[in-house]
């Protein structure tokens, strides 16, 4: 199994606000009503589309984030085995994003 960096929500922030990451939330749609970022996609994983996560990424590093981060981690995996070496998981949630300053809606 490759070696998948895995990030915590402020080194997610970091690397955003810089311009070199996007994130891609991969909770289930329940999940991503009641918080969500604006403008992060959500490729849940019972219907993940590896098409559309690449459409998202362009040239830059892709972090999934879940729930605590074990989705995270497996689509961060799979992603990697696919071809798409620029990847990341999130440990934590939109708890931890909120605390490093992400704009989480709630509701």
């Amino acid at each position: 199994m490759a070696q998948i960096q895995e990030l915590n929500a402020q080194a997610a922030k970091s690397l955003v606000d810089a311009g070199e990451a996007v994130l891609v939330d991969v909770r289930e749609p329940a999940e991503h009503a009641r918080e969500s970022i604006p403008e992060v996609p959500l490729v849940p994983m019972s219907a993940f589309d590896l098409e559309r996560v690449k459409a998202a990424a362009g040239a830059k590093k892709v972090i999934f984030f879940c729930a605590v981060g074990a989705r995270a981690a497996r689509a961060a995996v799979a992603v990697h085995a696919a071809g798409v070496t620029n990847v990341a998981s999130m440990k934590g949630g939109p708890a931890d994003l909120r605390a490093a300053g992400f704009d989480v809606k709630t509701g």
